[in-house]
């Protein structure tokens, strides 16, 4: 359903937000659902982040673990959550 009073509003970039949000304060989570191009994804969002001063106030999540530990040897701090799809008795050894 859209809503007559947002008809037409542009939906900032990912790089817009990122940029607005450090000025303001926020932290982020920014969760990558899948990729085909896994160096691609890891290279611009790296990119990105860095670029907007974003280390240490955002966090990547992602089903894709792999995903993840590359995005960690990329960005020197960057913090991940991995997402699991269930609950496990001991997480740390899984």
């Amino acid at each position: 359903m859209v809503r007559p009073r947002l008809a037409g509003e542009r939906v900032p970039t990912l790089a817009e937000a990122l940029d607005h949000a450090r000025r303001i304060g926020l932290g982020w989570f920014v969760e990558v659902k899948e990729s085909r191009n896994l160096d691609g994804v890891v290279d611009r969002l790296a990119d990105l982040i860095a670029t907007a001063g974003f280390n240490e106030h955002a966090i990547l999540i992602s089903f894709d673990h792999a995903f993840l530990k590359s995005a960690k040897n990329r960005l020197a701090g960057l913090r991940t959550e991995g997402i699991v799809h269930a609950r496990h008795a001991d997480i740390v050894a899984v």
